[in-house]
Parts: C-alpha cells; sequence; structure tokens
C-alpha cells in the first residue's frame, strides 16, 4: 500500500534511538533488508542511513534528528511536568506541529540520496515528522513519513523551463510587432 500511495514510514523511538522503517522506507532510502537502525552518533562514522545522503548535505540531516530527537524529549519532559501535549508549554514541537507552513517547520526535511544502484542518479527526498507521547508505552515515538520527491521536482524545473521559454517567445514576438510596426509606419 505505501508503494503505491508513494511513501514510507519509519518509526523512531526517541529513548531507545532506534528506527523501525517498513519494507518500502527501506528501499527509498537504498537499504533494503535493513528494518531497524541505530541512530547516528555522528556524522563521520559509519552509519547504514547516512551514509546514503549526499556527503554535502549530511551535517544538515544529522541536525535535523538532533533537533527532532530533542524537542521529542522536551515533549516527555513536558508531559512528566504536568503539561498537558499542547498546551501553554515552551515546547517548540508542540507549536511546529500547528503551523500552517511544512517547508518553513523543523518537522519537515528535504535532501538528497545517493542513488540506489551504480548509474542511477541521486534522488530528492522529503521526510515529515510527527512526534507524540505513547501514552500505552511511555516513550517518545516521532512517526516520519519518507518520500521520493524526484519526479516532483522535475516536474517543477520543466513547468519553470517552459515559462522561462514562453516569456522569452513572448519578448520575440512583441519586438517583431514593434519593427513591423515602425517598418509600416516607414512605408507610409
Amino acid at each position: 500500500a505505501q508503494r503505491v500511495a508513494g511513501f514510507g514510514t519509519m518509526i523512531w523511538d526517541v529513548e531507545a534511538f532506534k528506527g523501525e522503517l517498513s519494507p518500502h522506507c527501506q528501499e527509498l532510502f537504498g537499504i533494503p533488508g535493513i528494518a531497524e537502525i541505530d541512530g547516528a552518533k555522528s556524522i563521520y562514522g559509519p552509519h547504514p542511513l547516512l551514509d546514503r545522503v549526499v556527503p554535502e548535505e549530511r551535517k544538515a540531516v544529522f541536525k535535523w534528528a538532533q533537533r527532532l530527537t530533542s524537542r521529542a524529549r522536551d515533549i516527555k519532559q513536558h508531559h512528566l511536568s504536568g503539561q498537558a501535549e499542547g498546551g501553554v508549554g515552551d515546547c517548540a514541537i508542540e507549536r511546529c506541529n500547528h503551523c500552517q507552513h511544512a517547508a518553513d517547520c523543523d518537522r519537515m526535511l528535504e535532501f538528497r540520496m545517493i542513488g540506489r544502484s551504480p548509474g542511477e542518479a541521486n534522488r530528492m527526498i522529503r521526510v515529515l515528522a510527527e512526534t507524540s507521547l505513547d501514552e500505552n508505552l511511555g516513550r517518545v515515538i516521532a512517526f516520519i513519513t519518507v518520500q521520493d520527491i524526484t519526479p516532483e521536482i522535475a516536474a517543477a524545473n520543466e513547468a519553470e523551463a517552459l515559462r522561462l521559454r514562453d516569456q522569452r517567445r513572448l519578448r520575440e514576438l512583441e519586438e517583431l510587432a514593434v519593427e513591423r510596426s515602425e517598418e509600416h509606419t516607414s512605408e507610409l
């Protein structure tokens, strides 16, 4: 079902520092057969997921994961101190869960991943995290949706190229109309 819908999921247990990846999420990340991963302790050590991110974006992905983990811990602390989720507390993730523009929010990140096989182009991935306290487990869990947005980016780039081409053609037609008008005027 996830493959048809075009996304995968990862359930991140903040306290255990482990993530459980759906089969399609494994495929999207280019790590088939790895259903569970530990969190990366550094951007420099080997890590099955972080190693798949293009090198120039690994630091941003690592920092996003650190912020997500920190804010998720804030949720638990707020819960333990008696503040209800979505209350008046200062927890940044609570405010973030209510923001209108997910792209401006720490819940979402877009980054490039190395192609899954030799010769495959890099892919653009979008992750979106929803963090909550699982009352049954007493643990903070982040539900992360993973989507390959490469086709979406390619379509947007193509649309922009067509828009620029149409603008150029319109300018050329306007210039041609001015030239013809001036020629017609000089003939009279």
